[in-house]
């Protein structure tokens, strides 16, 4: 910092800059009044005196503009900052050509051909390319870094090196700075200018691997009885310093690009506290997903689900009663969302663990529930037996409203006899005459489960008051998920029953851009299915194309 203002001397060909009076005149008389651009690269690791400097410059020279590259902004009055971020990677939805167009991967191609003449790339790379591109957020330099090794692996090689990319990358220019010369160089550049709370709270949040909110940073980063603004305050420091990236959306929500969680979990490992931050991170998602509302999509919560992974992994090898509590509120959140399919491993996963000591019969039996629940989604073999098991233990323990709930798979089940059947809905039916003052969503369940499970046998006539009481129950509690859902399976009943005409004029009463795709994707199936029983074929032909493309890309996203 002492340097400074005797480097911009030199470069400006003005006087020595002691005292500071003189520098200010020597500095007016060399602008001569006239206009200049002065540019300060790389002030990061000075910018409290280059701050300090720019208000002399105002001072000494008004018609001066000046341009401070940084990690961090000046934070000094008049000062405009401009964010660069990253070069875009090809999105999924475009083109080949307009993949080809990318800023990364226009920089990508000319790097590696710079190292390699030769190289060409066809259509059988470019999804190589868009895939090398994302993987490294878009970075220059870690772009460059990969380039010259893609003639010596080629790009599958290059892809299978990025989880070892901080040893990998290390053939950066001769001519460049130092701490650009590998990729750890420039990642360890930005790391040592921070504070020390600061590494602290960047290797903490590293263990998020897909992204995080701002509560969800503060629980992680902190430690307990920290002030909550002290740990935003440093949650904002990185961000200004790119070390985090403020993905722009409401409610706020954050990321470590890959390259960097790859270098800051290096951080924590070598702390020692990687143990001590994966447990706090199981316990805040356990909360967030505990705290979300039943039976309904919850957006904002549903874009932790990425996150759940990574911490299940590390919880069930360490802490079997967390990784229960996490198991049973994510798979409830992960319902209505794309996650349905993988949050039903997660659930199997924990078999091992419930007969362990940790395991108490209240999380073994909302084990054996949630199983049966999701195993009933798909007419699993195992539905009525977990069933059968959650309900023992409920009827074991006296959990009136535990032994509902492991009641509900086992109505859904699609496997028992009408015997069994009739006995488990009258069991059910009686809870629910004995406890009024449960909330809504038991009737509206327990309706929609007898309509559900009176439809999948044929007997339409006994399924439309059901599903007509699950439509109105849901819509008075305000469960607009499950209304939604009920109105959509009303259309269907109302097919089943062969009253097409019904079903279309119902069906033009629904608003699909105000429900969840897969909603929306069952009406259509449902249109078709009421023209093609109507005759109305050439009408049914035209809308085809639409139901399957809708049933299709939902099944995708799933």
């Amino acid at each position: 910092a002492a340097q400074l203002t005797g480097a911009l001397c030199r470069a400006l060909g003005i006087g020595a800059p002691e005292p500071a009076d003189p520098f200010r005149a020597a500095l007016a008389t060399a602008l001569d009044g006239g206009r200049m651009l002065l540019v300060l690269d790389n002030a990061e690791h000075l910018v409290d005196a280059v701050a300090e400097l720019a208000g002399l410059l105002r001072e000494a020279a008004p018609r001066l503009a000046l341009l401070v590259t940084s990690q961090l902004p000046l934070r000094i009055a008049a000062e405009q900052v401009q964010p660069l971020d990253p070069l875009p990677p090809p999105a999924d939805t475009l083109s080949d050509d307009e993949a080809l167009a990318a800023a990364s991967v226009q920089l990508l191609l000319e790097r590696v051909r710079a190292a390699d003449l030769r190289f060409r790339v066809d259509a059988s790379g470019l999804p190589l390319l868009r895939r090398l591109c994302n993987r490294l957020d878009g970075l220059p330099l870690a772009l460059e870094m990969a380039a010259p090794m893609v003639p010596l692996l080629g790009l599958p090689g290059v892809l299978a090196a990025l989880d070892e990319r901080l040893a990998a990358f290390r053939r950066g220019r001769r001519d460049a700075p130092a701490r650009h010369k590998t990729l750890r160089a420039a990642l360890q550049w930005s790391h040592d200018l921070l504070p020390p709370p600061a590494q602290r709270a960047l290797r903490r949040l590293a263990v998020l691997a897909n992204g995080f909110s701002l509560e969800l940073a503060v629980a992680v980063a902190g430690d307990e009885g920290d002030d909550r603004w002290q740990v935003i305050d440093l949650l904002a420091e990185l961000v200004d310093r790119s070390l985090v990236a403020s993905l722009q959306q409401e409610p706020p929500r954050y990321r470590l690009l890959e390259t960097m969680r790859a270098y800051a979990l290096e951080q924590l490992d070598a702390s020692g506290e990687r143990d001590r931050v994966q447990a706090r991170v199981v316990a805040a998602l356990a909360a967030t997903m505990a705290a979300a509302p039943a039976g309904q999509v919850d957006a904002v919560t549903a874009q932790e689900l990425g996150n759940v992974p990574e911490a299940l992994a590390w919880a069930r090898a360490h802490d079997p009663a967390a990784a229960m509590r996490l198991t049973l509120a994510a798979s409830a959140v992960a319902t209505w969302t794309p996650w349905l399919a993988e949050a039903a491993g997660w659930v199997e996963a924990c078999e091992p663990l419930v007969a362990g000591p940790a395991i108490d019969a209240g999380q073994r039996a909302a084990w054996w529930r949630e199983l049966a629940r999701f195993q009933s989604f798909v007419r699993g073999p195992r539905t009525v037996e977990a069933a059968r098991q959650a309900c023992a233990i409920e009827r074991e323990r006296g959990d009136a409203s535990g032994l509902f709930w492991s009641l509900v798979p086992l109505l859904r089940s699609r496997l028992l006899d009408e015997q069994e059947f009739d006995a488990a809905r009258r069991e059910a039916q009686a809870l629910l005459d004995a406890h009024p003052d449960w909330p809504p969503r038991c009737r509206v369940v327990f309706s929609g489960t007898l309509a559900l499970e009176y439809r999948r046998r044929g007997d339409f006539e006994a399924a439309w008051p059901h599903q007509q009481d699950e439509a109105d129950l849901a819509q008075r509690a305000g469960l607009h998920q499950v209304a939604a859902n009920a109105r959509s399976n009303l259309v269907a009943t109302l097919v089943g029953l062969g009253r097409f005409a019904q079903a279309l004029e119902r069906l033009g009463e629904l608003d699909d851009t105000a429900v969840p795709s897969a909603i929306g994707a069952h009406n259509r199936v449902q249109r078709l299915n009421a023209l093609i029983g109507l005759g109305r074929l050439d009408e049914a032909q035209s809308c085809a194309a639409d139901a399957l493309a809708c049933a299709a890309a939902e099944s995708f996203r799933k």
